[in-house]
């Protein structure tokens, strides 16, 4: 049957034709009167639902119930099934002796669709629903995030970005109030390190190519007045489309290389190691090209001890702003550079080998060099702030927590807009996005032509639900001057705002940012945007041709963890079109990745979603398997809230092979957790317990099971 209305609030969708409530494409399964008390409250949304007209459409005249503890009983159903807080709400608020206002937008549609959702940079992984639990995989997007006691930032704003100050006041909670008045956009010019060629081709020199970059990059970016490419960025696009390895580049590579990376000048060059391991040498051969044209704008030599790389990459950073008409650092500038990086050539080394594999995706090998990196200089902040990256990266978010606090403990010295960053990151990793916004609102502020800073703006005010915010930062960054203001990453992050409430808007946005990216040749930037289509699947086709064209781009950008998080994609649009036996293979492949990348958290999203294609098909032996193996990797990343939903699952299938005991421990040891305040308290385990209570003839304990959930 065709709705007649469709309403969409953040991830959910109501259907009041057909009762039924989904998340994240997910069905929820909820009771009669929380679902009618929603959709009351969705067709008047904004507006105050006195607890009368809830009362009248719930309980009909003559019905002799306690009306106020009923009604508060049902809200509370409600707002658990929409993971809402009645302390902090985000979708129904209450007002006090009057009723209900339901107060996140909403978007009505005529017709009947596929669930959608937007997905963000931390994958929401909903908890289990009043049917089989299915846990979904969004696509990836920035990074989790990490909890430290908040920092206010207050930003006194002068006529030039020079001229604002930071001040940060640790442990206060309140943002500052009014907004940052921007200053105006003086854009710098922007400058981006490609690396250098290890023109001795010793495999255990390779490290010092990356060792160089971060110095020389640190040195250029210090004083202020050059806006540098991240390393990151430069990675990405040697991977997705690649350079000869030379120490001069042809205009055709410099002005595709300057386009994608919007860069005016690049460096690059080659090093060469002399000597032996008890006294080794380096020389450094740098040249800076301007990007448009190609031309040599100028180029250095020069040799030190592998003891003194800092010095040698400040020598050459000197040269270069000198040539650039860049003033040259002031001592207080040099020391803060220096502070940046670890005087302890173990620690150096370590950290640098840590950033290739970290940029090449290889979660595991970078987590090891950055640990041995902070091992060998525990004052190093970089390597605890990457070392926390990682772990994120491979689902250990409470490690992740830790290490980024301890990167802001030994941040002091950094340059401000380092510190800034990892401050940031730190709340990132602890789920706090819209204190990590607050801060990229300030360097935005004070750096209004860097692109990456307003984008990353954005995407965290959308995680944080400020939409509004989000849009009037787009409004900004479209505001500034060619190349940046036909970034394709503007429409991606807008698109991302808009399609909760305008999804034709959205998909057209996403269309956009993925046909620019491909003209520019930024590479991920596509993948991103097709990666997002294909998750829509708006036509419901049982092969979404942008499935596979995010998948190869992303492989061929070396980034592994989203390409199968892409076949994953494909093995759900294979599914939900009732085309079960073509995901398992599928399923199969995007496993065989996590595995090998050692991602736990997303390998058990595929376990347990590919167990329920499993159980469909009668194969509970091997459903059974694989959702025990899916708990073990939740458990592993202390997921509580899945690994509550592959438990269950795993009691359903015993129930079904007829081992009833084992079924009934594991549902009480699911309630028992849930109870203690471990775990997320769900109606499908008390109802699936109950019915086993049933079977077994106890119809007094069934009863007891359930009461509490019957209104």
């Amino acid at each position: 049957m065709v709705s007649s209305h469709i309403f969409r609030f953040g991830l959910f969708e109501a259907d009041p034709d057909g009762n039924t409530l989904t998340r994240n494409g997910v069905r929820v399964k909820i009771q009669d009167q929380p679902f009618r008390v929603l959709i009351a409250l969705l067709k008047r949304p904004g507006e105050i639902v006195t607890r009368d007209e809830l009362r009248q459409q719930l309980w009909p005249e003559g019905t002799y119930v306690d009306f106020d503890g009923s009604l508060n009983a049902v809200l509370k159903k409600l707002r658990a099934a929409i993971d809402d807080d009645s302390d902090n709400p985000r979708f129904i608020e209450t007002v006090p002796r009057r009723g209900y206002r339901f107060i996140a937008p909403v978007s009505v549609n005529g017709a009947k669709s596929e669930p959608i959702t937007v997905f963000s940079p931390v994958a929401e992984l909903p908890k289990p629903a009043v049917e089989k639990a299915e846990v979904s995989s969004p696509p990836p997007s920035h990074g989790p995030s990490v909890h430290l006691i908040y920092v206010v930032v207050a930003v006194v704003a002068c006529a030039s970005i020079g001229a604002a100050w930071l001040v940060w006041h640790r442990h206060h909670s309140a943002p500052p109030a009014g907004p940052i008045t921007p200053a105006a956009v003086a854009v710098r010019k922007s400058i981006a390190v490609l690396g250098f060629r290890n023109a001795s081709s010793r495999p255990n020199d390779e490290w010092l190519g990356t060792a160089l970059s971060e110095m020389l990059s640190t040195e250029l970016a210090t004083g202020e007045k050059l806006r540098l490419v991240p390393g990151e960025d430069v990675a990405n696009l040697r991977r997705s489309s690649p350079w000869s390895a030379t120490d001069t580049l042809g205009q055709p590579t410099t002005s595709r290389v300057g386009t994608a990376l919007n860069s005016d000048y690049l460096v690059l060059g080659s090093y060469t190691t002399i000597g032996d391991s008890v006294e080794t040498r380096v020389r450094f051969d740098v040249r800076l090209q301007d990007a448009k044209s190609g031309e040599i704008l100028t180029e250095t030599s020069d040799t030190a001890s592998t003891q003194d790389l800092f010095q040698l990459a400040s020598r050459a950073g000197a040269k270069l702003t000198a040539r650039l008409g860049v003033p040259s650092l002031r001592d207080t500038e040099q020391a803060t550079a220096m502070a940046a990086l670890s005087s302890n050539a173990d620690a150096a080394k370590f950290y640098s080998l840590g950033l290739v594999k970290l940029r090449e995706h290889d979660y595991l090998a970078a987590r090891d060099f950055f640990d041995q990196a902070t091992k060998a200089d525990p004052e190093f902040p970089l390597a605890f702030s990457m070392l926390s990256r990682a772990d994120i990266s491979l689902g250990h978010d409470d490690q992740a927590k830790v290490e980024a606090k301890r990167a802001f403990d030994v941040a002091g010295n950094l340059p401000r807009m380092q510190r800034m960053e990892i401050d940031a990151s730190s709340y990132r990793a602890n789920g706090e996005r819209a204190k990590a916004a607050e801060i990229y609102r300030v360097l935005f502020n004070l750096f209004p032509d860097n692109l990456d800073y307003g984008l990353e703006l954005v995407h965290l005010q959308f995680q944080s639900n400020q939409p509004a915010e989000g849009l009037e930062t787009v409004r900004r960054l479209r505001q500034l001057p060619p190349p940046e203001r036909d970034d394709p990453g503007i429409d991606l992050e807008e698109a991302f705002v808009v399609s909760p409430t305008d999804l034709e808007r959205g998909e057209k946005l996403f269309h956009s940012a993925a046909a620019k990216a491909q003209s520019q040749g930024k590479r991920l930037t596509y993948a991103k945007a097709e990666q997002t289509l294909c998750y829509f699947n708006r036509k419901y086709l049982q092969s979404p041709p942008e499935c596979r064209e995010a998948y190869e781009a992303f492989l061929s950008a070396g980034n592994r963890d989203d390409a199968a998080s892409c076949l994953q994609l494909m093995a759900e649009a294979q599914r939900k079109t009732g085309h079960e036996r073509e995901a398992i293979p599928l399923y199969e492949q995007a496993l065989a990745m996590f595995k090998s990348i050692g991602d736990r958290e997303r390998t058990g999203v595929a376990l347990n979603n590919l167990s329920r294609v499993l159980e469909d098909e009668g194969r509970w032996a091997d459903a059974e398997k694989n959702y025990r193996e899916a708990r073990k990797n939740f458990e592993a990343v202390k997921d509580t809230r899945n690994t509550s939903a592959a438990s269950v699952n795993v009691a359903d299938i015993l129930v079904l092979r007829g081992r009833l005991r084992e079924a009934a421990d594991l549902y009480r040891q699911d309630l028992e957790t849930a109870e203690a305040g471990n775990g997320v308290p769900h109606y499908y385990t008390h109802l699936q317990h109950a019915a086993l209570l049933l079977i077994e003839g106890d119809l007094k304990e069934a009863g007891a099971e359930v009461k509490p959930e019957i209104v």
